[in-house]
């Protein structure tokens, strides 16, 4: 009942008119994904808090947050259905010192039929430049312990369009398995209120998972602000898993956000 009422709230503030700068943003999303017969929905909301009001930012609204490198903290909430139910919660925040350096941490809570898990994220960054960001995160699971390395890089193109790369690692260590998951995603901002995202993720697991060792996940995704404050977005994807029982998912979400 209350994350329907945050729901409803995230939309009534769609409405409120724009000021010049903005430092907060609430908004929720909705999915479905489907595979043998089998669906899954979910619900989500979240809220970004700015350190600092972002103001005369004139490149990609979709960026701003980065391009400005704000500090931030941000909470989401969201709850899915399917054969089992399960809930997951997030705090985190991501803090830039001297334009240069970021540290960041995480701590998320979730809950399902079978189990609760608690996990603990730290990631430490830098700024390679103005448009290009490195980064290191850590995270402890109660029983494994995940590495990520990122690159995140924006690329100025003619005509004030940018292009934006998005590559990750991550590797999943315990004393039964290793998993892999990899990353790369490409936006294309066309124009400062649009941008399209083609990614592509590809998983390898060790032990846990023998039967189904490798998948494949690829996914289109649009967003679009309506105004300089208000975001909207949707995604559709397909993803494969190879081995001795193969499965095909397909997924979708629609996004919208408010920035105050």
């Amino acid at each position: 009942m209350i994350l329907k009422q945050l729901s409803v709230a995230a939309l009534c503030a769609l409405s409120v008119s724009f000021s010049h700068g903005f430092q907060s943003e609430a908004g929720f999303f909705a999915m479905n994904s489907a595979s043998d017969g089998n669906s899954t929905t979910g619900l989500g909301v979240s809220a970004i808090y700015s350190l600092e009001e972002i103001n005369n930012y004139n490149g990609p609204l979709g960026l701003a947050y980065f391009m400005s490198k704000a500090s931030t903290v941000t909470l989401n909430h969201s709850e899915y259905n399917s054969d089992f139910d399960y809930t997951s919660s997030s705090i985190s925040g991501d803090f830039v010192i001297d334009d240069k350096i970021s540290i960041g941490v995480e701590y998320n809570k979730s809950k399902s039929d079978f189990s609760d898990s608690k996990s603990l994220r730290l990631s430490a960054g830098y700024f390679l430049s103005d448009l290009e960001h490195i980064s290191i995160d850590y995270e402890s699971d109660e029983g494994s312990d995940l590495y990520a390395f990122s690159l995140f890089s924006i690329y100025e193109v003619p005509n004030d369009k940018y292009i934006g790369l998005s590559l990750s690692l991550n590797v999943d260590n315990s004393d039964d398995y290793t998993n892999y998951r990899s990353y790369a995603g490409v936006s294309y901002y066309l124009q400062r209120n649009l941008s399209h995202t083609f990614s592509h993720q590809y998983y390898h697991y060790d032990n846990n998972f023998a039967d189904v060792p490798n998948s494949h996940q690829m996914s289109y995704g649009v967003q679009y602000f309506y105004t300089s404050s208000v975001k909207l977005g949707g995604t559709v994807g397909y993803s494969i898993s190879e081995g001795a029982s193969n499965s095909e998912r397909t997924f979708m979400s629609v996004s919208a956000a408010k920035r105050f």
